[in-house]
Parts: C-alpha cells; structure tokens; sequence
C-alpha cells in the first residue's frame, strides 16, 4: 500500500513537471518570436542616428549625417548624402 501510494506520488510529480517544462518551452519561443533579435534575423534593421537616438521618419536625418544601421550579423555605417 504504501509503495503504491509513493509510486503514484511519483507519477503524479512527473507529469507535473514535464507539463511546466512543456509551458516553459511554449513560453520562451513565444518571448523569441517578440525579441528584436529575431526580428533582425527575418531581414529587418534597426538605423540610428550617431547619438544612438533610433531613427524612425526619414525627416529626422539630414544631409552629412552618420547613420548606424544593425543588422542580424553586426552593423553598417553609413553618411547621408
């Protein structure tokens, strides 16, 4: 009696933890599908000003400005012409 109920005990904390292991893995690839980085990776970039103020209307950069632009793989340097 007292094996079978440690047994069930047992079982019963398996299931537990493979089912929060299951909600951490779900969890986490939903966090990667909002990360900035995966982002990048599908081809986008991020361009910042030199300040590292991010650049989100053409309107803000002028003629001689030095641009920042990061990509997936590293970063590209680039003046306004």
């Amino acid at each position: 009696m007292l094996a079978q109920s440690r047994q069930k005990l047992i079982d019963a904390m398996e299931r537990k933890l493979l089912k929060t292991r299951h909600s951490l893995a779900l969890a986490a690839e939903k966090l990667d599908t909002v990360s900035p980085l995966a982002t990048l990776k599908r081809g986008y970039s991020i361009t910042k000003a030199d300040s590292g103020k991010v650049i989100t209307q053409a309107s803000e950069v002028n003629s001689g400005d030095q641009l920042i632009t990061q990509l997936a793989d590293g970063e590209v340097r680039s003046v306004v012409s």
